[in-house]
């Protein structure tokens, strides 16, 4: 007999129009974790993990997979791991843009705000 297991995985998905480009956001809520994928295409993107430490002052972080020039991924898996204090996996499909890349996680925080459950 089979039994059915209780998925803790929550999604949550949400978009918004920055300097004239639809950027689109998605969440994975794990167990003490999450997933944020921010993107303008359905490609996954350079890749990041970052976790709080007892031994340093800020997140550390790692590059997983994608272009390993771009840092974008890892500065913000380290801001939100700073921020939240969990575990947290960023993978990042946006052009390096010095206008876009502020904006971008200022929407991320109001969403954190207004749904604090699924981060």
């Amino acid at each position: 007999m089979a039994t059915k297991c209780k998925s803790s995985i929550k999604l949550h998905n949400f978009s918004a129009r920055l300097t004239d480009t639809e950027v689109f956001f998605q969440v994975m809520q794990l167990s003490e974790s999450f997933h944020l994928w921010v993107g303008t295409n359905k490609s996954l993107g350079s890749t990041a993990v970052a976790m709080n430490s007892p031994y340093e002052k800020m997140p550390v972080a790692t590059h997983l997979h994608g272009d390993h020039a771009d840092q974008s991924s890892v500065a913000m898996a380290r801001r939100l791991a700073k921020k939240t204090g969990k575990q947290v996996f960023v993978s990042c499909n946006i052009a390096a843009d010095q206008l876009l890349f502020p904006l971008v996680e200022k929407r991320i925080h109001e969403e954190m705000t207004k749904y604090p459950e699924y981060f």
